[in-house]
């Protein structure tokens, strides 16, 4: 709703990182149907058969989902110094 969407982002887009694959069902299913590669937190709660890179992780917790997209974001910022 925020973005309007995978097919109005700018390309090539590299991967999609999602926090609650069951909130956000239809970004999981967007990203899948264009190709676009996803990272999610995935719960025991959640079927993680759509996702390419599974993070094993509490989805609840803003603690959790705050270290997990921290340490993405310095990883990310790191591949872009290279």
């Amino acid at each position: 709703k925020n973005v309007g969407g995978i097919r109005t982002l700018t390309w090539p887009v590299g991967a999609v990182v999602i926090v609650d694959v069951i909130k956000e069902h239809s970004a999981l299913k967007e990203a899948v149907g264009m190709g676009v590669p996803v990272v999610a937190l995935v719960d025991t709660n959640a079927d993680p058969s759509m996702v390419d890179y599974v993070i094993p992780g509490n989805d609840d917790s803003p603690r959790a989902i705050k270290l997990v997209l921290d340490y993405l974001a310095q990883a990310a910022q790191k591949g872009t110094e290279a």
